[in-house]
């Protein structure tokens, strides 16, 4: 069963304790996380992955945190 990660308050908790713990975030996405159902054109598709919108929420919410390394 796939877990809504905008949803969870846990994982929500979880990441802004280690956003808290750093001052930049270098951001980088192995496509290979991602649901098979959604997407399945990588090398090494993960079963029960994250979904992409999903991914997008978090990826979002790390930038919103003004600590993305660019």
């Amino acid at each position: 069963m796939l877990v809504c990660i905008r949803n969870s308050l846990t994982i929500k908790k979880q990441f802004n304790e280690l956003i808290s713990e750093v001052d930049n975030i270098y951001l980088s996405i192995d496509m290979d996380v991602l649901s098979s159902s959604e997407f399945n054109s990588v090398s090494y598709p993960l079963i029960g992955g994250v979904r992409v919108d999903d991914l997008l929420y978090i990826i979002n919410y790390i930038f919103c945190s003004n600590k993305i390394y660019l």
